[in-house]
């Protein structure tokens, strides 16, 4: 017992005296952010460049002053919460989800923020039936085959989850330009109630084009 005693004893004036190793400065995720997306750019397409920007925006506006580990599931909780208040889907949250994710894995492997005890990230569940996402390949195939007066509406429907008979029923008056939003009401809706469904970039360049009377580029 005394060996033992004299082997802790020496443990503890160890640890005391040797240099602590300084504790690991954490970046919020909006400063984390930045370098991030800089990598991003260098290896994926402009499409997947611009979906990322996208949910980056929605992240910053909820967890943006977050340090990185301080991202953990009761935030990422609160975050679903509130996007599916605003009348978010889950399919519309989920490559949100998806992004923030891919941003934490790279900080952890970057060593600019310690490992997770858990994953803190954890899609939300779509709703059966629901139709999943295209891939970028398979909307690239989409558009060739594409009639060019579709080409629009198709795109406009593939940026906001929309079918193509709900794209032909919108109203201008569902528009609004400045928060990037479509508000479709609840008697229009085949759900019957009102969803407001963010506007992505490619979206917008959609409605922009249509206000400018800019000729479709694609068209004969």
């Amino acid at each position: 017992a005394k060996k033992l005693e004299s082997v802790w004893r020496a443990q503890l004036i160890e640890q005391r005296y040797l240099p602590r190793r300084p504790a690991l400065e954490v970046a919020t995720l909006r400063a984390f952010e930045v370098a991030f997306m800089q990598d991003y750019r260098l290896n994926h397409r402009p499409r997947s460049i611009r979906r990322y920007e996208d949910s980056l925006k929605a992240l910053l506006r909820v967890l943006g002053e977050l340090r990185l580990d301080e991202i953990t599931e009761v935030a990422v909780q609160r975050y679903k919460r509130l996007r599916l208040e605003a009348g978010v889907t889950p399919g519309g949250v989920n490559p949100e989800l998806e992004c923030l994710r891919q941003l934490l894995n790279n900080a952890v492997a970057w060593g600019v923020c310690p490992p997770f005890t858990q994953k803190p990230v954890k899609l939300l569940k779509a709703p059966e039936g629901r139709t999943r996402f295209l891939t970028l390949e398979e909307e690239d195939r989409l558009l060739k085959v594409s009639h060019p007066t579709l080409r629009r509406p198709v795109v406009f429907a593939l940026h906001t989850g929309l079918r193509l008979d709900e794209v032909q029923r919108m109203r201008w008056a569902w528009v609004n330009c400045a928060q990037e939003t479509l508000t479709i009401p609840a008697g229009e809706n085949k759900g019957g109630h009102t969803d407001t469904i963010p506007l992505n970039a490619d979206a917008m360049g959609v409605l922009r084009e249509l206000v400018a009377g800019t000729p479709d580029p694609s068209a004969p």
